[in-house]
């Protein structure tokens, strides 16, 4: 049995089909060696942007408009040598691009240059320095940059190039940098909450690393990161941008919500990293526009961005969402001197002398001294009150940095100025040596008060109730009556505390003399005009707030 005739088969045309499929084939194989071998070639080209370099290595990773911005600031200050404060908020992929990224691609072309990671504590800085040391390590890199590890120096701790001198090295805020200069040094979160921020210890802590260890470190040309949450007003940030570096440095700030002339051109209010809520389709693939294809422009849930961000000020509450997301530092939400607390007063609404007479029942002016040796090289304060019966005027603030001459001298001109009844200096840094030399000096009675073991917060609260009870009188203008206020808003967050510690010790000897007053005599029954008379005060015995103590330096 035959098989199957094929009717009008050609085996010469088959032949010559098959000749072509075989050349087409062949074409075909060689453009896809010559792609991939230009692939390859790509691939090993040094990534040009840092954005670039972080999804080399980190595929996950997934920029938008923040880190593209935020790389180009990075670069820029690698480039030009510049110190920048960042502020942004949590989980937003800082740390990626300046602890991480940054230090290991600039190290790349640099094997000479030498990182610095820092932090709280030594295993976050070595969490930073092990995953660039993972990408160091990488054949990639090698063959990208031509280095590689020692094998002689290569722990998570302190890693080196074999045949440079660079390398990088991990520390805690405190830890020791002796021997180690500092190309690139990125300081990420200094401290560890909020509680560590708020303790004068802390911060003194690190301020005293960065001065006395950090600083030295630095080389002309070399880059600074400062990345952490604002939540003091003398953090670290704060007391860098009072030094003698502040015009060093540029701070970026980037808030969760846009505000006013925000960096990024955004909207005020709207949110940050919205790539995050892109939408996708049945397979979890982001939706593109399809308008470039050469460039994706994936489609936004705005909606799903702004419920997100909503919850999170919602959830952490409206003191942390000011200094963690919006990069504010901020004074605790029941702030202890309200803006509803102040009276407010004009030149003739002042009592008037009669004849020779003081329109002042009192006359108190207190001195907080600085320390001489503090780095953060605080104020010499003095707050002077006009006081009746029943009311305190603030009628002047004195504010300014002195060593003993200029500030005996300025003590001496305040007292001659107002004439005061009462002068108080608080026993603590440069007060009691103030008083003996005024004492010696002039014919002025100066007494040392001291707080009696209480922190100044807690004095602050004793003093609210005569604020809050409007019995305190501020004038509607005066030279420094923006810089007080602004000083009282942020206590217990400033900087600076000496305007707050003068006022508030001067109210506290106002509510004594007024207690003491009252308990020799009580208003109607020894009083002059209506206001209570100084001859009920024996001021002999030395008055203060209780607990505080007075006492009387020797002549």
């Amino acid at each position: 049995m035959s098989g199957p005739t094929i009717v009008g088969y050609d085996r010469e045309a088959a032949r010559r089909a098959v000749g072509h499929a075989r050349v087409a084939l062949q074409r075909r194989i060689a453009m896809a060696r010559a792609r991939a071998e230009q692939i390859g070639a790509e691939h090993l080209e040094r990534p040009h942007s840092l954005i670039e370099f972080t999804q080399r290595w980190n595929s996950a990773y997934q920029p938008g408009r923040l880190h593209y911005y935020l790389a180009e600031q990075i670069e820029t200050a690698l480039q030009k040598g510049q110190w920048l404060i960042v502020s942004v908020p949590p989980q937003h992929g800082k740390t990626e691009l300046i602890s991480v990224n940054a230090p290991a691609k600039h190290l790349g072309g640099n094997p000479d240059a030498f990182g610095v990671a820092a932090s709280y504590e030594l295993g976050i800085a070595q969490s930073f320095s092990r995953k660039a040391r993972n990408i160091v390590r990488s054949p990639e890199y090698g063959e990208l940059y031509g280095v590689h590890l020692s094998r002689d120096s290569n722990s998570v701790t302190d890693w080196s190039f074999a045949g440079h001198r660079g390398g990088f090295f991990a520390t805690g805020i405190g830890g020791p940098l002796t021997g180690r200069p500092a190309s690139v040094l990125a300081i990420d979160d200094p401290v560890k909450n909020r509680m560590e921020a708020d303790s004068e210890v802390f911060r003194q802590r690190n301020w005293d690393w960065w001065t006395g260890v950090a600083r030295s470190r630095l080389h002309p040309g070399s880059v600074v990161f400062l990345v952490q949450t604002r939540w003091h007003y003398g953090d670290l940030a704060g007391l860098m941008l009072e030094g003698e570096d502040a015009h060093k440095f540029r701070v970026i700030n980037i808030p969760a919500r846009a505000e006013d002339d925000d960096p990024l051109g955004r909207e005020r209010g709207e949110p940050l990293w919205v790539e995050r809520h892109m939408v996708r389709d049945e397979f979890g693939v982001p939706v593109d526009f399809g308008r470039d294809p050469d460039r994706p422009e994936y489609k936004i849930d705005l909606d799903a961005a702004n419920q997100w961000y909503t919850e999170m000020e919602v959830g952490v509450g409206p003191r942390d969402w000011t200094a963690m997301h919006q990069g504010h530092p901020t004074a605790q939400e029941d702030a202890i001197f309200k803006p509803g607390y102040w009276q407010w007063y004009d030149p003739e609404d002042l009592p008037r002398m009669t004849g020779q007479r003081s329109p002042w029942l009192y006359t108190v002016q207190f001195w907080d001294t600085a320390f001489k040796e503090k780095t953060s090289n605080d104020f010499n304060a003095c707050v002077t009150l006009g006081v009746t019966g029943d009311k305190v005027y603030v009628l002047d603030v004195y504010n300014q940095r002195h060593e003993m001459p200029g500030l005996k001298a300025a003590a001496k001109a305040q007292a001659a100025r107002f004439r005061p009844t009462h002068l108080y200096v608080e026993d603590k840094a440069s007060g009691p040596s103030l008083a003996q030399e005024l004492m010696h000096e002039t014919t002025l009675s100066v007494d040392l008060w001291e707080p009696g073991g209480i922190d100044k917060v807690a004095r602050a609260y004793l003093a609210q109730p005569m604020l809050a009870a409007g019995r305190v009188a501020l004038p509607r203008s005066a030279p420094w009556l923006s810089a007080f206020l602004q000083q009282l808003e942020r206590f217990p967050a400033d900087v600076h505390d000496d305007m707050v510690d003068s006022l508030v010790g001067a109210l506290l000897v106002v509510n004594d003399l007024w207690s003491k007053a009252r308990e020799a005599q009580w208003v109607g029954e020894g009083t002059r005009g209506g206001r209570i008379d100084p001859r009920y005060v024996d001021r002999d015995t030395g008055v203060a707030p209780s607990p505080a103590l007075v006492r009387r330096p020797r002549r």
